[in-house]
């Protein structure tokens, strides 16, 4: 594979990851995933372009471990998504109920304990015939808690 071809196809890898967290992030995880950490590698990677157009062979060798790297990191260390908190909150549950599907999605924490993920949860609403009920799920670790009342209470009055 000539040079031209490598920094092309180097860049098209780059720039797919970089379209697939923009796409995954928000639809999949609620914005909650931190930018940055997978930002910042995709940067190094498309600017070390410039060294592999050059022939620098250090360049070529920090891409290819760029491309591994960023999805097995991501991989090795997913968190939960949003649908796959719900699977946990049915398992959870004793009774069957519905999902009140509305504008809150996520509750912010003190403290994260991922690198990877922002200080949220997961909130869900879920009712009965007879009330409602209010959980968080942590995305990295998968812990499910049932609250006692409604995180957004002040919100909605």
């Amino acid at each position: 594979m000539n040079r031209k071809a490598l920094v092309f196809t180097f860049c098209m890898l780059f720039f797919f990851l970089l379209l697939g967290f923009y796409i995954i992030n928000p639809y999949l995880y609620n914005g909650i995933l931190v930018d940055w950490v997978f930002f910042f590698p995709i940067i190094i990677g498309l600017v070390l372009c410039f060294g592999v157009k050059k022939g620098n062979q250090k360049a070529t060798v920090v891409n290819v471990i760029l491309l591994i790297a960023i999805p097995t990191v991501f991989l090795m260390t997913k968190p939960l998504s949003y649908e796959e908190g719900k699977e946990l909150i049915r398992q959870y549950a004793d009774e069957p109920f519905e999902f009140n599907e509305d504008q809150f999605f996520s509750a912010p924490i003190e403290e994260s304990n991922s690198f990877f993920v922002r200080p949220y949860v997961y909130y869900y609403s879920v009712f009965d015939a007879e009330n409602e009920y209010f959980f968080i799920v942590y995305p990295s670790s998968s812990e499910v808690v049932q609250l006692e009342e409604d995180f957004f209470l002040d919100w909605r009055k």
